[in-house]
Formats: structure tokens, sequence, C-alpha cells
């Protein structure tokens, strides 16, 4: 088992690791995308090699929100419009973003914060406030030849998931930035004096194979108006324009929820058998912890989108999850199936699915 440090995981001592140096490998990474809700899930990924090592950086975004309707000020489009994920994808597009995934994550100004700063940037640029936003995961794999490694950084902004299989060892998954996450709403309150949780709800996903589904709840996150699921990301930059002082000012360049990014490194071998993915909540909740493990642990991104796409077109029924809870203890499978349900599809309800996936696994 490979013992997790604050930063840093390092390798343990592998008795078995001479052995393997022979082995062949491969390295695969895999994007699915499904725009099935307001298409604002986004993907990113690139592939370096040199003499001396090969290099990996893996991003997904997962879009909220919009900031308008009509002409678009980055794209100079008629549309409905996420200045975000418009900015992102002009960073794409011009070849900043390949700079900028690659910045060490904990440098003074990490990708996420340059990010930040950049559409803070915008929005003095093209005289708007950006009112939408998005999360952030970044993986950057770095497999050096040398000494055989691969060492892997996370940055995580938001709710969508990272997680990393090792040796069939569930190694790490990000804490999301949300109303659960003490850490964060501490951070929040700290900023702000007006920070208010309030009431929402959510489902959550019972029995895939009955197709049983629950309502569970969940809390919007407030600040100054501004109601979150999250407690950061991307964007939600207060901008206003001082025409009596000739000023055009953002009054806070790292947002209404600041950017505090979780971030963690881990080291492997590079004989190792390793699956890592990050994935929108598109994915994500539709996922079942105690259920879903291999999914986690064995699938690509392909595989795993497609999982997800298929449960948000299925047909559901809501039961009451103590009156579920309390037939399964039973052990008569008749009380489970007897449960009281209620028909369900998510229909228009439906969220973008966007998965990226690093597998290094022993060639056959």
């Amino acid at each position: 088992m490979t013992t997790l440090l604050p930063i840093q995981t390092v390798l343990p001592f592998d008795s078995t690791y001479d052995s393997r140096v022979n082995q062949q490998m491969s390295r695969i990474t895999d994007t699915a995308t499904h725009l099935i809700g307001r298409g604002q899930d986004m993907t990113y990924t690139t592939h370096r090699v040199f003499e001396d090592r090969e290099e990996w950086d893996l991003a997904i975004w997962d879009g909220h929100s919009i900031d308008g309707t009509g002409r678009n000020p980055v794209t100079g489009k008629y549309e409905k419009y996420n200045i975000t994920l418009s900015v992102l994808q002009e960073l794409i597009s011009n070849g900043q973003m390949d700079e900028i995934l690659q910045k060490d994550i904990y440098g003074e100004e990490d990708p996420a914060l340059t990010i930040q700063h950049l559409l803070a940037d915008r929005c003095v640029t093209y005289d708007c406030e950006n009112k939408s936003g998005a999360t952030m995961s970044l993986v950057q794999i770095r497999h050096n030849f040398t000494d055989r490694t691969i060492t892997v950084h996370v940055l995580a902004v938001g709710d969508s998931p990272i997680t990393i299989y090792c040796n069939d060892d569930n190694v790490f998954e990000t804490t999301p930035h949300d109303s659960n996450n003490a850490e964060e709403i501490d951070r929040l309150c700290k900023m702000h004096r007006n920070v208010q949780l309030i009431n929402s709800s959510s489902f959550e996903i019972l029995d895939v194979e009955r197709g049983l589904i629950c309502s569970s709840p969940a809390k919007y996150i407030a600040i100054n108006g501004k109601e979150l699921a999250m407690t950061q990301a991307l964007g939600h930059i207060d901008y206003r324009n001082t025409y009596t002082a000739f000023r055009r000012e953002v009054g806070n360049r790292d947002g209404t929820y600041g950017i505090a990014p979780e971030k963690r490194t881990f080291i492997f071998y590079d004989t190792d058998e390793i699956n890592i993915k990050t994935y929108s909540d598109g994915v994500g909740d539709v996922l079942n912890e105690d259920i879903d493990t291999n999914i986690k642990k064995t699938e690509n991104a392909t595989q795993t989108a497609n999982i997800a796409l298929g449960r948000w077109q299925q047909k559901w029924n809501v039961v009451d999850k103590l009156d579920y809870l309390m037939a399964l203890e039973t052990g008569d499978l008749c009380a489970v199936e007897n449960i009281s349900t209620n028909p369900f599809y998510f229909g228009k309800g439906v969220d973008d699915i966007c998965c990226v996936s690093w597998i290094q696994t022993r060639k056959i």
C-alpha cells in the first residue's frame, strides 16, 4: 500500500520491482463528452515526448450559468454565452492553454489562478462583468525515463472529481468543494461576513439493477446575492465601470468565492497498473460510491461516460431511502421488490457529461 502524505506520496520499497522492469506497458489517454444538457462541459489533453521523459496534461471544465444572450463579447457571435467558457476556448485556440496547464501547481500563480486572473483581465478588455463560472480539474502526469517513475500532480477547483487507482488500490479521490466541506465553509466565512447556506435538493442512485433512486438534501452557498452549489469555481468576478472617474475596475481578481485549489502529488513506478480519471458531476452524480467502484478502478473515459449517459436516459423509480434500507436489512428480496415507487425520468433535467482517463497497464 502507498502511504499518503499531505503533499507527496513517496514510492514504498517494492521487492518485486526489479523483476518487472522489462515489462512492456501501454499508456493511453481517452476522452469522452456528451453534451446532453446545456452544452457547457469541456475537456483538453496534451502529450509531449522528450529525450528523457514524456508528459501528459489532462483537464476538464464544467461550466454553469450564462452571462447574457446577444453578442458574445469574446467571440463576436450572437448567442447565449458563458464568458468563462468562451475565454477558455480562446486560450485553447491561441495556444496559451498549453503553457498554462504546464505551470507548477505549487507555484505562486498556479494554473487555476492564472486562468482566473486572465478572466479578470478580460472583464476590463470587454467592459463586462463575469457572472458565469466553471469548475476545473487538472492532472499533470510526468514519466521519467531515467528513474522509471510516474509523477502525478493533481489540482481541483470545484466539485469535478479526480480519482486515482494503483494496482487495484484506491489511492486518492478529491474532496468536493461544496457545502459538506467544512474547511471550505470556514475559508469562505473568513473571507466574508454574509455566507449563507440555502436548502436545496438533489438525488442519489441507490440500486442500478432495480433502477431505484431517492431524493437527497443539498445546499447552495450564497454570497453577496450569488448562489453556487460549490464553494469555489473559476469566474464569478465582480466588475464595475466607474464612468465618472473614467475607470474600469475588477473588484477582486480571485473572484467572489476565491480560488483555493486542492493539490496533491503522487509518485508511482512505471510498471504499476494505474487508472487516473477526472470527470464532471454529470458523471459523478449518477455513480454510487458503494456499487460503482469497479467503474472508477478499471473503465476508461469512453466506457465511464457511456455508463453515465445510459443512467441519465433510463427510467428510474423513486423510493424512500429509509424504506429501501430497511427492506435490505431483512434480507428478503420480495421486501425490496415491494417497496412503494414512483416512476421518474430526468428528461430536461439531464446534465452534460465529460470524462478524461489516463491508464497505464501491462501489454498482453
